[in-house]
């Protein structure tokens, strides 16, 4: 499976980007080729193939609409390809993860209260190469600003994962949710996080450091690393 991610600036390292292949390597029995997206090409292991950035005006994490055009780096349209953040931790087998059927597109469910009301998360999405060339082609710098200018998210960058929502439309699928999580670096935040999860399925999404069973993915907000 080919597992495509950016990393662009300092806020994390080429390290990061290594961590991401094992953790990925130790949870997936089957082959993984990734590719990471960056504005630096040093310092990865051997298993990752650098891509060079495409278009210097998007910022930060809006590099991962490139990976919706035709025919992306090549590729063959129609071949299935996971997009994921590399401030992930896998900690359980993603086998059925990677494997899992759909028809368009599949993303990490946002199941925890926003005040934008959006249900996918930017963790990790899954789609075939070329089916929506559409959140590439008719990506421009105003939809980058949309989200912060309207106060829809916090800025300074965000709104990627809205953006990509409001052109799957639809077609959105979402795994389920209990795959996957926000841990932040504020304490009240990650209260509320505990006290959604409860209210959806009246369990505990964490005692002390043991995670809930059905738990594969955390993503690590505003950590860097």
């Amino acid at each position: 499976m080919k597992f495509l991610c950016v990393k662009v600036g300092d806020k994390y390292s080429t390290e990061t980007v290594n961590k991401l292949f094992n953790n990925l390597n130790e949870n997936y029995s089957g082959e993984i080729d990734l590719y990471c997206l960056t504005d630096n090409q040093h310092g990865f292991i051997s298993n990752i193939t650098p891509l060079p950035i495409q278009d210097e005006w998007k910022k930060l994490q809006w590099h991962k609409t490139t990976f919706f055009q035709n025919r992306y780096n090549g590729f063959d349209n129609g071949e299935e390809v996971i997009v994921c953040d590399i401030d992930i931790e896998i900690i359980k087998n993603i086998d059925d993860l990677v494997e899992y059927n759909f028809e368009t597109f599949v993303g990490s469910h946002r199941w925890w209260h926003t005040s934008d009301g959006g249900k996918l998360s930017g963790s990790l999405y899954k789609f075939r190469i070329g089916e929506l060339s559409k959140v590439y082609d008719e990506f421009n710098p105003e939809w980058q600003e949309h989200w912060v200018k309207n106060k829809l998210v916090e800025p300074p960058v965000n709104g990627e994962q809205n953006y990509v929502e409001m052109m799957v439309g639809s077609s959105l699928e979402l795994f389920p949710f209990q795959w996957f999580t926000k841990w932040t670096t504020d304490e009240e935040r990650n209260n509320r996080i505990l006290n959604d999860f409860g209210k959806l399925t009246g369990e505990l999404l964490k005692i002390e450091n043991e995670w809930h069973e059905d738990l594969k993915v955390i993503h690590y907000a505003g950590f860097g690393k």
